[in-house]
């Protein structure tokens, strides 16, 4: 399978495996996606309840070259939860693997 470009996070599924990228293509980590949970979230100004979903994901690789203070404290096989804004909004994020897997009944595999 090609890579893909993620531009939805609602699109991820559990077994997946993707790729964070900086903007000139420097691979930042790779995550095999595991699960995924919700988090009430409450907006004052309009004050309204939305929720979060954050997707629970192993790390696989990790660019160490590039120089800052996650890829510093961070190692291959720890887990780490990814916001749904996090994986749309920042760097370039690509689908590596496409999983035939589905979401369970609580968001696990």
């Amino acid at each position: 399978m090609a890579e893909e470009i993620i531009s939805y996070s609602e699109d991820l599924r559990p077994g997946d495996i993707i790729s964070e990228r900086t903007r000139d293509h420097y691979e930042l980590a790779r995550y095999l996606i595991v699960g995924r949970e919700f988090e009430e979230g409450f907006n004052d100004e309009r004050d309204d309840r939305y929720l979060i979903t954050y997707y629970q994901a192993v790390l696989l690789k990790i660019g160490r070259s590039y120089d800052s203070i996650w890829a510093k404290t961070k190692n291959p096989g720890e887990t780490y939860a990814l916001s749904e804004f996090e994986i749309t909004k920042r760097h370039i994020w690509t689908r590596l693997f496409k999983s035939p897997l589905s979401w369970g009944k609580e968001g696990l595999l």
